[in-house]
């Protein structure tokens, strides 16, 4: 497989201009053409090539319009003809870890903008205190990040099987300039609000109630105070409760204000929120299940099993690296790679690259690895439950970095 680029991709030279001011006046007279017959043929190509320019243009344009809703780029030519690739973009995802004044994890968010449409996406809230299952290391994401603050990120990333970007840590401050351009927030608080009262951080004494269960204006101010707060000897449910709504209060008044995401605290955050915020948002915490001894812990399981539908474009880690993987539709059936995408991943793909094979008429769908990966092609075929696993020819192998290269016939149904 030779190099994407230099395969498809012709990059122009840029146009040279002069700083030495105006050419001088050509003495060459419209009359003298009939004298000088190579200079005719040379102006003629100068028009066709002017007129030229445009077409390809346009036609350009036309190539990246009928690439899937802009997921992916360098299309070239059209999805439905022999000999069409398209580069896969990885589909953003970033760990928020909220902390308070003294640096403790409040709750955690994984951030994933999955909308096939570069809109939407999904916010997946962990909290604080409720411990991992116990083959997890049974801490919860608090003690994991007040152990080490930079253990989570890995943490999750070993759990779920793809890479989650550089965390961002917010604070108090930084939380409080992310709410400043959207608030106040509207919020319907099931329980009272209340933090412990000078002499109640032992567990005695009055707590003091911030707001009062009911509808309630929360500033920006108080955006931070509001998803710390827990009342003395108060359940952590009623804090993931409030977390969960007034993240909801925030992407409602935020997609509502047009406004775009302040980019002081991560610009690259600040986009994806963005992209989060101009479609559908599917929020909600991490679910509980019983653990060991009958108390709550994270259900980690679910959650994996959502991640192909979270994040459809993951990538691999440096620790765990994933199975980079083109697939081509080797019988011109529209729809036909989309439809194995999501098994494809969740064997522990990572789509490089996706298309139509040179030439359509495939009987049997081919599984061709890089050496070293024939047990990954193998787990990709169990994963479809069609084709044959082969070998690269070693005559054939180019550095383009991709391990199995996936050829759809029509085995493939």
């Amino acid at each position: 497989m030779t190099d994407m680029h230099d395969r498809w991709g012709v990059e122009a030279p840029p146009h040279v201009v002069s700083d030495s001011g105006p050419a001088p006046r050509s003495k060459f007279q419209v009359s003298d053409f009939h004298k000088h017959p190579a200079l005719i043929a040379f102006y003629l190509l100068d028009i066709v090539l002017i007129v030229a320019i445009p077409w390809f243009a346009w036609r350009g344009a036309l190539a990246v319009l009928d690439s899937e809703g802009g997921r992916m780029v360098d299309v070239v030519p059209s999805p439905d003809e022999p000999g069409y690739r398209a580069f896969v973009q990885p589909s953003p995802v970033r760990l928020i870890i909220q902390t308070d004044d003294g640096d403790r994890l409040v709750t955690a968010l994984l951030l994933a903008g999955a909308g096939a449409d570069a809109s939407g996406g999904a916010v997946r809230l962990f909290p604080g205190a409720t411990p991992f299952p116990i083959d997890h290391g049974g801490l919860s994401a608090a003690e994991i990040h007040a152990s080490d603050p930079n253990a989570l990120a890995p943490r999750l990333e070993a759990i779920l099987g793809f890479a989650l970007g550089d965390p961002v840590v917010v604070g108090p401050t930084d939380l409080a300039a992310l709410s400043e351009p959207f608030g106040p927030f509207e919020v319907t608080f099931a329980d009272d609000v209340r933090v412990p009262g000078p002499e109640g951080q032992d567990g005695t004494g009055e707590d003091i109630v911030l707001y009062r269960s009911g509808r309630a204006s929360v500033p920006a101010s108080d955006f931070a105070v509001v998803l710390g707060a827990l009342g003395t000897n108060e359940p952590e449910a009623n804090r993931l409760l409030r977390q969960e709504r007034l993240w909801e209060a925030w992407f409602d008044a935020a997609a509502q204000s047009n406004q775009p995401v302040p980019a002081t605290i991560d610009a690259d955050l600040a986009t994806l929120l963005d992209r989060l915020l101009s479609g559908f948002v599917d929020d909600a915490p991490v679910a509980e299940t019983p653990g060991i001894d009958g108390s709550g812990v994270l259900d980690l399981d679910s959650l994996v099993a959502e991640a192909t539908s979270l994040v459809p474009f993951p990538v691999g880690t440096v620790e765990a690296p994933r199975v980079r993987t083109v697939i081509l539709d080797g019988v011109g059936s529209p729809g036909l790679v989309n439809r194995v995408i999501p098994d494809l991943v969740g064997a522990g793909a990572e789509i490089s690259v996706v298309g139509t094979a040179n030439v359509f008429g495939a009987e049997m769908s081919t599984f061709r690895y890089a050496p070293g990966f024939e047990t990954p092609a193998n787990a990709l075929r169990d994963a479809l439950g069609y084709g044959t696993v082969i070998e690269t020819d070693p005559l054939t192998l180019s550095d383009d970095g991709i391990d199995v290269t996936i050829v759809l016939g029509r085995d493939s149904g």
